[in-house]
């Protein structure tokens, strides 16, 4: 294992073509306090003859068994229909991206909505990966979730404003606490008819662009 042995305080798991190693991810979990996963890592397959790429229904992975020791699961829109939503979300944080829409989060107790930062879109490439940089790096901050899940969307929508691999400057990587400082967050509980759930008001206190 290349991973050395001492404590993190985080760790990140992004599938790269074939997926994660399933003794790869139970390491990471053994050594970090938390653990991000972008359900692509678990739920991905290539096809042995055609190599087409496709997905598979997570509860039918050899990584099923582990979510009750992954703290926070990233999945697209088109993933989340692999996913048992209801089940999963009794073990962790679900957070389901949703293009211009922002971000669905579903958890325990509650369900509620992160919107997108405005972006004219020219190139997904790079925007899942962006999110998750960011949203893992406000974990590590210390910053909420709700909060974390903000500065994930304001990465990934720098990110498909670019084409080709996204390039962040100084002043943007910078202008993230004032960004979302910018923002005010009210968490309001309501009643469900199947559950109880909280609803993530937001709204936006000024027109929010990404800055050279």
């Amino acid at each position: 294992m290349d991973i050395p042995e001492m404590d993190y305080e985080l760790g990140l798991v992004v599938g790269i073509a074939g997926g994660v190693l399933l003794e790869t991810l139970q390491h990471i979990v053994d050594v970090a306090r938390y653990v991000v996963v972008d359900v692509q890592a678990l739920t991905r397959t290539i096809d042995s003859e055609t190599g087409l790429i496709g997905l598979q229904n997570l509860e039918d992975t050899i990584f099923y068994d582990m979510l009750e020791d992954i703290h926070f699961l990233k999945a697209a829109r088109n993933e989340a229909l692999f996913i048992d939503i209801e089940n999963v979300s009794q073990t962790m944080c679900l957070i389901v991206s949703e293009g211009k829409n922002g971000c669905r989060i579903y958890s325990k107790d509650q369900e509620f909505c992160v919107p997108a930062f405005p972006a004219i879109e020219v190139d997904l490439i790079g925007a899942g990966d962006s999110f998750l940089a960011g949203f893992s790096a406000g974990l590590y901050k210390g910053v909420p979730m709700e909060q974390a899940v903000l500065m994930g969307n304001y990465f990934g929508g720098l990110a498909v404003s670019q084409v080709g691999i996204p390039l962040f400057t100084a002043s943007q990587l910078e202008s993230t606490d004032e960004t979302r400082n910018e923002v005010l967050i009210e968490k309001k509980s309501v009643l469900h008819p199947h559950c109880t759930f909280g609803q993530l008001v937001i709204t936006w206190t000024m027109v929010l662009q990404a800055k050279p």
